[in-house]
């Protein structure tokens, strides 16, 4: 399962969006979190070899050549998999809930 934020974002971001670039990722991960380009580059390493993301090299008249990333089936089903256990544990805070019933998880420890 993903635990870290900048990966989760960059699923959510190519899931949202389709296929971005190497600076569209930049600049939407800057509006949430410090990221360098360093780190940009290791994420989107790591996510392409566990067959997460894509990368491919298109042709834009425009710009010219430029990378691009997308985001796979594999990528997808993690996501949807990640939001559908944040969704159940949102609905264990809930009041009323099993934990509620149980007098369990209304206080903080400390």
């Amino acid at each position: 399962m993903l635990a870290d934020k900048a990966k989760i974002l960059i699923l959510v971001y190519l899931y949202v969006y389709g296929s971005l670039s190497f600076t569209d990722l930049l600049n939407l991960l800057a509006e949430r979190m410090s990221i360098t380009k360093g780190n940009l580059d290791s994420h989107l390493r790591y996510m392409e070899k566990n067959g997460l993301i894509r990368r491919r090299k298109t042709l834009y008249a425009i710009y010219g050549k430029r990378t691009v990333y997308g985001i796979t089936d594999k990528g997808r089903d993690e996501l949807i998999n990640l939001i559908d256990e944040i969704n159940r544990l949102a609905n264990i805070m809930k009041p009323g809930s099993a934990a509620d019933h149980h007098g369990e998880g209304n206080e903080p420890i400390g």
